[in-house]
């Protein structure tokens, strides 16, 4: 699970950011698609419930990433644990 930015992200359950690919490369070196396209920055937040990751929501973009993106994409992170926390709930409630 430790391959690429990705990886790392979910293994560390840490966010990545990286406003200008040119200048700030090692955050998300190793992955070829910031090779093929155009990409000038990247935002990579763990989805998270109670210190469990779940996931990892990233965002590619042909623009350095503007200051405000992280803040929104961790927002949109926590939601989006929140609700597979509650899609999974009553599974488990069904097994008990």
């Amino acid at each position: 699970m430790n391959e690429g930015v990705i990886g790392r992200i979910a293994s560390t359950g840490q966010a990545s950011v990286c406003s200008d690919t040119e200048s700030d490369w090692s955050s998300i070196q190793g992955n070829e698609l910031t090779a093929r396209k155009d990409i000038h920055g990247f935002n990579g937040q763990p989805i998270m419930y109670q210190h469990e990751t779940l996931g990892v929501i990233a965002q590619y973009n042909r623009i350095p990433t503007p200051e405000q993106t992280p803040e929104w994409l961790r927002i949109f992170a926590d939601h989006i644990g929140a609700a597979i926390v509650n899609a999974r709930a009553p599974s488990r409630k069904l097994r008990h």
